[in-house]
């Protein structure tokens, strides 16, 4: 096994972490140890370029860490914590969970899309739920706009998912560095929460 491989296994207990503290802690720390997955997430495609360890078996555990991170993480906290159970709350996850799906599978069997010497994705990477949590925690509304706001960005996700369009891939140290302030800034809400 990789170094590389090692970290998308890590970044998959991480993601799992997550939801454990979803359940027996409170929402900022369960979303501060969902964005250190995030990290590790990032951190082994970086690491299987830079020491050429790309795989296919790599490319397969990444999207498992994925589903677990960017899918099961968020799809609980709407049901969990955001108690979105209606049918239409339903509906909305179950789409955006295989759309996901759809994401990460066409992922690993066409890769990046190239253009002009950049590489970019085909449709919006999964990651993107984690904004969409973002925005629901920090709109304090009233439970009808915040059912409304969720069906809206995960629906949304969706269909941007499966969509075929070049989406650029962002460079892994700005990124990097503003997940950490995010991670900080949640574990600091979460420890002082309550």
């Amino acid at each position: 096994m990789t170094l590389a491989t090692s970290v998308s296994l890590l970044a998959a207990a991480v993601g799992w972490l997550a939801v454990v503290f979803l359940w027996t802690s409170n929402i900022y720390i369960s979303f501060s140890v969902a964005i250190l997955a995030f990290i590790l997430d990032s951190l082994d495609g970086y690491i299987a370029r830079k020491y050429h360890q790309e795989s296919e078996l790599g490319k397969l555990v990444d999207s498992f860490a994925d589903l677990i991170i960017y899918l099961v993480w968020p799809l609980l906290v709407l049901f969990y914590y955001f108690n979105l159970r209606d049918p239409l709350s339903l509906v909305v996850q179950l789409i955006f969970l295989a759309s996901g799906i759809f994401r990460l599978a066409r992922f690993c069997l066409v890769g990046y899309k190239h253009r002009g010497g950049n590489s970019g994705y085909p449709g919006l990477p999964v990651v993107f739920s984690h904004f969409n949590i973002l925005i629901l925690l920090l709109v304090e509304t009233t439970p009808i706009i915040r059912f409304w706001l969720a069906t809206v960005l995960f629906g949304f996700q969706s269909l941007l998912m499966i969509g075929s369009f070049y989406f650029p891939k962002p460079k892994t140290l700005p990124l990097i560095i503003l997940l950490l302030v995010v991670f900080t800034s949640l574990l600091i809400k979460g420890l002082n929460y309550g």
